[in-house]
């Protein structure tokens, strides 16, 4: 059985071309996580660009789609797919920009983001790992409906009503992130939680879902529940901590949510599990 199943694409523009560095971060990022959990990266595709508008012109739906719209997503650091038989990662560099000039002023000075690249590397790869705690027969019927409409324009899918029943259905049971217990943690975590400025600055695109589009309310389990992008968000940066990378904010983010970590750690032990189920 070979220890390397995923594999990784560079792209390069005609000036700017992905750094060494990240190259390297990106790859510790994905070995480190699959010497733990080795099956659920097989035929996983990560691709690497200096920018997403240097992605190629041929390419799966999500590849084209990014490409054409990569004005939209400057700002995105890394986006994963749940199409279990197109598995892939993108990680765009140029989104760490800011990362990689903070750095400069670091001891000693660095223009590059290795910790942080490795961080969202783990990030989409804790994505990945979510899905793998899903409802089996869920994933397998969502594979079908990807590929029933799979290549056409969002003007030439027109879900059925069953269709769109299901897919309410899928997204509440789609990943380790909508079981009950680890909602029933991650609402021990935020009702405990001081949302004082700090953490509305540093942390309020992860949880911000969670209050109601920024009314300063306590979240209860409906809350959570409505969140459910949200609650993807969390368990993906705590993975990431779990698996050991760490860009500046792990023992920060894990002393905020002490009761969903330990329930994340405890998803990540299971892959060792003999009924461990692959998406």
């Amino acid at each position: 059985m070979p220890d390397f199943y995923a594999k990784i694409y560079y792209h390069d523009g005609s000036i700017n071309k992905v750094d060494i560095s990240t190259k390297k971060a990106v790859k510790s990022s994905v070995e480190k996580a699959q010497k733990k959990i080795p099956n659920i990266f097989r035929n996983l595709n990560i691709h690497v660009t200096s920018d997403f508008s240097n992605l190629p012109k041929t390419g799966s739906e999500l590849n084209k789609y990014l490409k054409e719209n990569e004005k939209r997503f400057r700002a995105t650091k890394g986006i994963t797919t749940d199409d279990t038989e197109r598995k892939e990662i993108f990680i765009q560099e140029s989104a760490f920009i800011f990362d990689k000039v903070s750095n400069i002023f670091s001891f000693p000075p660095s223009f590059s983001a290795k910790k942080e690249i490795e961080q969202a590397t783990m990030h989409e790869l804790g994505h990945l790992y979510d899905y793998s705690g899903g409802d089996k027969n869920l994933h397998s019927e969502h594979q079908k409906l990807i590929n029933k409409y799979y290549g056409k324009t969002d003007s030439e899918i027109k879900l059925l009503p069953r269709e769109e029943k299901f897919l309410e259905e899928y997204r509440k049971n789609n990943g380790y992130s909508d079981k009950k217990e680890f909602k029933e943690a991650l609402k021990k975590d935020l009702q405990s939680l001081n949302l004082d400025f700090r953490i509305r600055n540093n942390y309020g695109y992860l949880i911000g879902e969670f209050y109601n589009s920024g009314l300063d309310v306590i979240p209860n389990i409906k809350d959570i529940e409505a969140a459910d992008a949200s609650r993807m968000e969390i368990f993906a940066q705590l993975f990431s901590y779990a698996m050991g990378t760490d860009d500046g904010n792990k023992d920060d983010f894990i002393k905020l949510f002490p009761n969903t970590y330990n329930i994340v750690n405890k998803y990540i032990k299971t892959a060792t599990d003999i009924n461990y189920h692959l998406i």
